[in-house]
């Protein structure tokens, strides 16, 4: 008995040991590609660096940067800027993403070529679709060119600092949209029918099996897509950069861009990286949210 169960033991650990050189590969790319740039841009949040001294002899400075970032005008408007764009990208992925996943969760052929033209339009590029927005939204573009020929003044839908943020994260719901209707029509298909029948047996209207069972159910589901759109709209940058460049002026300079701004327009790798690591750290909490939502449903 004890031959056997030391036999077991160092199979057990042989095989822990194969496991081990199999995750190696991985876990050195991890380090290499992960956790080194997050202490790197640590390091040089807590330094000034500029182009003289990028790639050596950091000056540390402390929580300066810091202090510099927070005391900003510009730093507070773009958090404004963020929540607004973030608010729109998340109301219009849950209501829209739950009314038009309702009505895909027929299964006609209607809905099935509707879902197939989404699967595409959420494929696409996010560059691509940044910049046919901006072709067909500029002021000499499509849309004002439709808009001119029914006798309507065109609009500046990216050049007008009250619109361009509101534009950029329509189309940030355009591009995302699509995800979030597929995972609500799976979400509605995996209720069992025979609930919703015997609902309806029982008397309720068909807006009352909506908000008073459907919904409960779904709210897992609800939970997950909202913590990605929340994700998604914080850190949505390429749109930014592809539709607006943050303009006009700062008007549509989320968090994320004004970080790029300072760290490659303006030079200012510290002050750059400072704001980089508060988007960051946004992020980091939203997916620690994401995946104890995962965790809480599966269990």
């Amino acid at each position: 008995m004890l031959t056997v169960r030391g036999a077991s033991r160092a199979v057990n650990h042989f095989g822990g040991l194969r496991m081990s050189w199999f995750v190696a590969p991985a876990v050195v790319f991890l380090g290499l590609f992960s956790v080194y740039p997050l202490i790197a841009l640590v390091q040089m949040a807590l330094s000034e660096v500029r182009p003289e001294n990028l790639f050596g002899g950091w000056h540390w400075v402390g929580l300066d940067n810091f202090g510099s970032v927070l005391a900003s005008v510009e730093f507070w408007q773009s958090v404004r800027v963020t929540v607004y764009f973030t608010a729109v990208v998340l109301t219009v992925n849950l209501v829209l993403g739950f009314l038009v996943g309702s009505a895909l969760s027929a299964g006609t052929a209607d809905a099935t070529l509707t879902q197939a033209v989404m699967v595409f339009v959420w494929a696409l590029p996010i560059l691509v679709v940044g910049n046919i927005w901006r072709i067909l939204l500029a002021d000499t573009g499509l849309v004002n060119t439709l808009l001119g020929v029914v006798g309507i003044p065109g609009v500046g839908w990216l050049s007008s600092p009250d619109l361009a943020v509101w534009i950029v994260a329509l189309v940030v719901c355009w591009s995302t949209l699509p995800f979030n209707v597929m995972m609500f029509r799976a979400a509605l298909l995996g209720i069992p029918r025979d609930l919703l029948e015997a609902a309806a047996i029982d008397g309720a209207s068909v807006r009352q099996i909506r908000w008073r069972l459907i919904v409960p159910l779904l709210r897992p589901t609800f939970m997950i897509l909202g913590i990605l759109s929340l994700m998604f709209g914080f850190r949505s940058f390429e749109f930014v950069y592809s539709l607006t460049h943050g303009g006009p002026g700062t008007s549509s300079a989320t968090l994320p861009y004004l970080a790029y701004r300072d760290a490659f327009t303006r030079f200012d790798f510290g002050r750059g990286a400072t704001e980089a690591l508060m988007s960051m750290v946004v992020v980091i909490v939203l997916a620690l949210c994401y995946l104890r939502a995962v965790r809480k449903e599966g269990s």
